[in-house]
């Protein structure tokens, strides 16, 4: 995800439209987080 960042950062996006994007990452991985089997169980 760091590379994405400096990615956005370089394309001169405005920081609306990045920060839409990044929460919008960070929205896709807790759910994936979230959905993952436990690992406690194993």
């Amino acid at each position: 995800m760091d590379r994405d960042i400096l990615d956005l950062i370089k394309s001169g996006r405005i920081e609306d439209e990045a920060a839409a994007r990044l929460v919008a990452a960070l929205r896709g991985a807790l759910i994936g987080w979230s959905a993952a089997p436990d690992r406690r169980d194993v």
